[in-house]
């Protein structure tokens, strides 16, 4: 069976692609084709061009070369943005160590409550790293990890406004709670913006 395929202007969310079924053989197949339409849903991935979710539509499957230069120039600047995510979660988490003699001084605090202070905020990360990730499946990773940047900074700030030891404990769960779940979605932002083949470069040079 030899057959055309034909792409129609864009008409919404689907686009219709037309196929000749031909006769083997027949020298005078052009005439008497017999086009079947086909509705093929062609979405890009929700937030990046591999996804399988409909919030953005494609009209062909076979994108321009220049469309695919403009795809790995985002896809880098996805990465680079993550990277600089990943740089300042540790930077914040491990900020307060060095910090550590000075708090201590001013808000009296003893060894054991500074190892309950720290200990707070890993216990709060653990708890909701699971949760935050299940909400970026269901809301989407730009929303979650939005909301993840916004939280952090806010209780950095918080941080050297604590005036006792319950404060500070306080202080630091919630930022552990709120900073929780970064890993998780960066992950699926990954999956979303890179094909699978260059997955592992992209997670090596993210944790580098």
């Amino acid at each position: 069976i030899r057959g055309r395929a034909t792409l129609q202007p864009w008409r919404g969310p689907k686009t219709r692609l037309s196929f000749a079924i031909l006769g083997l053989g027949d020298q005078h197949y052009w005439s008497r084709a017999r086009p079947v339409d086909v509705n093929l849903a062609l979405t890009a991935i929700s937030g990046g061009p591999y996804s399988a979710e409909p919030d953005a539509t494609v009209s062909s499957p076979m994108p321009s070369s220049s469309a695919s230069l403009g795809d790995s120039r985002v896809r880098r600047k996805v990465l680079a943005m993550t990277m600089v995510l990943a740089a300042i979660t540790y930077l914040d988490r491990v900020a307060i160590s060095v910090t550590r003699p000075h708090i201590a001084r001013d808000l009296d605090l003893s060894p054991t409550q500074m190892g309950y202070v720290f200990s707070a905020f890993y216990m709060a990360y653990a708890l909701f790293e699971i949760p935050t990730g299940w909400w970026g499946d269901k809301v989407g990773t730009r929303k979650v990890l939005t909301r993840i940047v916004c939280w952090w900074s806010a209780f950095t700030v918080l941080t050297g406004a604590a005036f006792s030891y319950s404060s500070l404990l306080a202080i630091r769960f919630l930022f552990g709670a709120g900073e929780a779940g970064a890993w998780p979605n960066v992950a699926r932002t990954f999956s979303r913006w890179f094909p699978r083949q260059e997955r592992g470069t992209v997670q090596g040079i993210f944790f580098m």
